[in-house]
């Protein structure tokens, strides 16, 4: 009998709790872990047509909810029919504010020449950054001179809370301490200008990536677009004001 049909069977005290986890995965780990948490978090899109239950926007832009220690869900109002979703969650030292992409963005890996020997970075092809001038700009972290990550919105792919690698638009914060973050909770992040304001630039690169999209020739994006999101209308300049 494998170890892993062992570990399925026997209680891990009685095995051994060693040989219990050297016989899981690193994802049934991690589902122990987020168990224990309070379970793995079910992500939300990024952008929605309606308000998700549990949340409430009647005069309110922005609305939130705690889902474990060092992880919060935030509803935003872009425009009447569309409402962004976002996670604030404490990772490593940082705060990861991310919206969820999940592979629409698959079709950007085409746009760049990956990292060689001679030039160990990703490069974007021109014609990729002619077509989609704003997704070319949003690939890949900011740093500074000392290479601290900058407060400014970013495409990667994360696997946010041990869930497999998606596409996600993020903004890390840095410097963050554990009381902030604790003090953002019950809609205190709508008093941090630092919070605020990473959600209205994570609201603006949305529409932007929306729009680039949604006026391309590309149909495969379009159409993951359409099925996961399920807007059809979102523009910046009818965003609704949170600063």
């Amino acid at each position: 009998m494998s170890a892993k049909k062992i570990a399925r069977n026997v209680d891990p005290i009685e095995l051994g709790i060693n040989d219990f986890l050297g016989s899981l995965s690193d994802d049934e780990i991690m589902n122990m872990i987020g168990k224990s948490l309070g379970g793995r978090i079910d992500f939300l899109p990024a952008l929605m047509p309606e308000v998700p239950a549990g949340f409430y926007l009647d005069e309110d832009v922005i609305d939130m909810r705690f889902l474990r220690p060092g992880a919060y869900e935030v509803i935003v109002r872009m425009t009447e029919t569309c409402y962004m979703s976002c996670y604030f969650m404490q990772q490593y030292g940082h705060v990861h504010v991310a919206c969820r992409w999940d592979d629409i963005l698959d079709f950007v890996w085409k746009g760049f020449e990956a990292p060689t020997v001679m030039r160990p970075f990703y490069e974007v092809r021109p014609e990729f950054r002619e077509k989609y001038p704003r997704i070319a700009s949003l690939f890949g972290q900011k740093e500074n001179r000392n290479g601290i990550p900058l407060p400014e919105p970013y495409i990667t792919t994360i696997g946010l809370d041990g869930q497999p690698k998606v596409w996600w638009l993020s903004i890390k914060l840095v410097g963050v301490s554990d009381d902030r973050f604790d003090d953002w909770n019950c809609l205190g992040i709508c008093e941090d200008h630092l919070a605020l304001e990473a959600i209205d630039k994570l609201r603006y690169a949305c529409a932007d990536i929306f729009s680039e999209i949604k006026r391309s020739d590309a149909k495969s994006p379009k159409e993951l677009m359409h099925r996961y999101f399920g807007v059809d209308n979102l523009k910046k300049t009818h965003l609704a004001d949170i600063l």
